[in-house]
């Protein structure tokens, strides 16, 4: 598995806690962000398009997101445990869960805005744009105080 050299280690999860209360916030915090991100999922992108290209789009996201909900959902619960027992694997897994997230993230974005420029029926400056957008770099955050308490593990 990667060892997630490039990412910046950090001394603690924002700013005076503990690495290890952090990562135990962090995975309660991906179980109730999978619950959020899946009321997100759920959101018609556009309600009220006709385009089959957008229904599509929708379709494609939605799955897609769904999947990344629930692979986040289930390796927090798994990650919150691994805290509790000091099981190093399950950082890794819980690392790779918040890279696809992340990635799946940044494609909602790109797709919503794109899908905005294109169409009219479109929301373009949608709130879930927002919401994803700063949860991108929150969850990036996270991902370094994993990793670097996943090194002292």
């Amino acid at each position: 598995m990667s060892d997630f050299s490039y990412i910046s280690s950090v001394k603690y999860c924002c700013f005076c806690v503990d690495l290890k209360i952090g990562c135990i916030f962090i995975a309660i915090y991906g179980i109730l962000d999978c619950t959020d991100i899946g009321m997100v999922t759920m959101y018609p992108i556009c309600p009220n398009s006709t385009n089959s290209i957008v229904i599509v789009l929708k379709s494609i996201i939605t799955i897609v997101c769904f999947i990344s909900n629930i692979a986040m959902l289930v390796t927090s619960i798994i990650f919150l445990y691994g805290v509790l027992r000091g099981i190093k694997e399950t950082a890794t897994w819980f690392m790779f869960a918040i890279l696809f997230s992340l990635t799946v993230r940044v494609a909602f974005i790109i797709t919503a805005l794109i899908v905005g420029l294109l169409f009219s029926c479109c929301s373009l400056f949608d709130l879930h744009i927002v919401h994803q957008a700063i949860s991108f770099i929150i969850w990036f955050h996270f991902l370094a105080v994993v990793k670097s308490y996943r090194d002292i593990m």
